[in-house]
């Protein structure tokens, strides 16, 4: 038909320009984001920008892109539910390509006269539905296949019928933030948060350390519980609160990083180098090699007192879990056996001995004999972690009560070896 009539559109050329899926095309991901936004939509994942470059190459084609007589299942659900503002974004970007090819005398897309088909039996949808009953038709729940039986229509009549009335679907509302929620645990329960956050003065940062999450994960838990975020730092304030010999101290002689003293400070990184720079305090080498991340002691607020070993180990960012770690060895045959038992891995649990015992400087296990067994001063530090991290599982819900108290129940078990099983629980 098309060779007996005079058509707008050279389809040889569209096909020559645009049939080669590994030609790129033009598409603003940008403005898409944009629109997807302001329209209340999420559809600006890879998944959908691969989509839309389908609808896009089929445009300019006037068929499907890919050979044979189906087109991909998702096709239809995105004729039927997609925003008319997005397909009117594919046409402007059509026009787009038509442009950056030097195609200006031929439209975007072209229907024949209905004159055409006078002579030929093609089965027609009927035309003289309603617009009205369509769009009443069309609601967030409904499906393609459900409004075409409705209608009398197939799923590609519906589809051929929306796509020359340029109707859509409504799209489902996002019910972001209406899921229910856990209760939060640990630190980030209320009144623990409360006290962290408003009586000890801790900041969103050291909350995070504490309780093992983001910062943001913090902010949001204050705002959940109704806690009043304490306004910005004032310009200026961050060096008028900190001691210059303090800082040089830190940074220069004990050789902490930026990013160390940051988190001890609260602040951002770039404000302790900021206030490096206006202290005159010269940057570390390359190549320099770093202590190990500071954090608040998680112990500081129990009421027990805190030996030296443990005041300089509970400062290491991973103590607590270096130190329950270290609870679960005692009694197994090698380090390996306890690995594999405790499904950690060995280099894993090797590491983490490795960093508790260099920040307690001295050996915790004597690791030439069989089984495993602490040495004596080891023993000493871990009845001390024992009894603090005890003190601060149970301080952390009402649940981790329970589970502590039906696990020193179970007989058979040490309590050194009920607290191992307990936090390798958590």
């Amino acid at each position: 038909m098309l060779d007996t009539h005079e058509v707008p559109i050279d389809y040889a050329r569209r096909r020559a320009l645009f049939a080669d899926e590994m030609s790129p095309l033009l598409l603003d991901e940008n403005a898409h984001w944009r629109l997807c936004k302001s329209l209340g939509t999420r559809q600006f994942q890879q998944v959908h920008l691969y989509r839309l470059r389908w609808q896009l190459r089929r445009i300019l084609l006037g068929a499907d892109p890919q050979l044979g007589n189906h087109a991909p299942a998702w096709t239809h659900r995105f004729a039927y539910r997609t925003h008319p503002e997005i397909l009117a974004f594919l046409d402007e970007q059509a026009h787009r390509n038509l442009a950056a090819r030097h195609v200006t005398d031929e439209p975007v897309t072209w229907e024949p006269p209905a004159h055409w088909l006078d002579n030929i039996a093609l089965p027609q949808p009927p035309v003289d539905i309603p617009t009205e009953r369509v769009c009443a038709l069309l609601t967030p729940n409904s499906t393609a296949r459900e409004v075409a039986q409705t209608l009398g229509l197939t799923v590609h009549q519906l589809r051929l019928l929306m796509e020359n009335r340029r109707l859509s679907a409504q799209t489902r509302p996002h019910n972001k933030g209406n899921y229910p929620r856990p209760p939060r645990q640990g630190y980030l329960v209320p009144d623990q948060l409360r006290d962290l956050y408003q009586r000890q003065g801790l900041q969103q940062l050291q909350i995070a350390e504490l309780a093992g999450c983001t910062p943001s994960i913090v902010k949001t838990a204050l705002k959940q519980a109704n806690i009043p975020l304490r306004p910005r730092r004032a310009p200026g304030e961050l060096k008028r609160s900190v001691d210059p010999t303090w800082l040089r101290t830190e940074y220069h002689d004990k050789g902490r990083t930026v990013a160390d003293i940051a988190r001890q400070l609260a602040a951002p990184d770039t404000n302790v180098s900021q206030l490096l720079d206006a202290l005159g305090i010269p940057r570390h080498t390359a190549g320099h090699s770093a202590p190990p991340a500071w954090q608040p002691s998680p112990f500081a607020n129990l009421g027990v007192p805190i030996s030296p070993d443990m005041e300089r180990i509970s400062t290491r960012v991973g103590a607590l879990e270096q130190l329950r770690t270290a609870l679960l060895l005692p009694g197994y045959r090698t380090r390996r056996a306890a690995a594999l038992k405790l499904g950690i891995p060995r280099t894993s649990l090797n590491g983490r001995l490795k960093k508790l015992e260099t920040a307690a400087g001295f050996a915790i296990f004597n690791h030439r004999k069989r089984p495993v067994a602490p040495t004596a001063r080891g023993q000493a530090l871990l009845d001390e972690a024992q009894l603090l991290l005890q003190r601060l599982d149970l301080s952390a819900s009402p649940d981790d009560v329970s589970r502590w108290q039906r696990v020193v129940r179970h007989p058979g078990r040490s309590p050194a070896r009920a607290h191992a099983v307990h936090t390798a629980g958590d």
